[in-house]
């Protein structure tokens, strides 16, 4: 994964989370799966092209904090992790997806995504 490629899946997480007319959780788990969930993938292997420390956040994100209530019949882990969540929780974690998002879109370096790029748009007035 490139640091492009990471950066598209955090503008997917951002789009899926403010764009979706559905209840918080549900917009939650549009951004979780699959997108959040291959970027923390790909930030555990450390070939995102994101600075470690932003990896690791990443990471514990998913893991720690949405991945972790044991799955009850036919509901996965994810799903029975935001069942869980009170509204004020899945509030903390959707800024927390936000503002991790914004912190991946802002990484420059060789292959940076920009708005724009590959549509005939001039990506300088982005």
């Amino acid at each position: 994964m490139s640091l492009g490629y990471a950066q598209e899946k955090a503008y997917k997480i951002l789009h899926s989370l403010g764009s979706s007319e559905g209840i918080l959780r549900e917009r939650i788990f549009a951004a979780i799966v699959p997108s959040l969930i291959s970027l923390a993938d790909e930030c555990d292997r450390h070939t995102s092209g994101l600075h470690e420390n932003l990896e690791a956040e990443i990471v514990a994100l998913y893991v720690v904090r949405l991945n972790n209530q044991r799955a009850a019949g036919d509901e996965g882990t994810i799903d029975a992790t935001l069942t869980s969540f009170d509204a004020a929780e899945l509030e903390e974690v959707a800024e927390r997806m936000v503002s991790l998002c914004i912190e991946v879109m802002q990484q420059q370096g060789d292959g940076a995504f920009m708005l724009g790029a590959g549509r005939g748009e001039d990506p300088d007035l982005f």
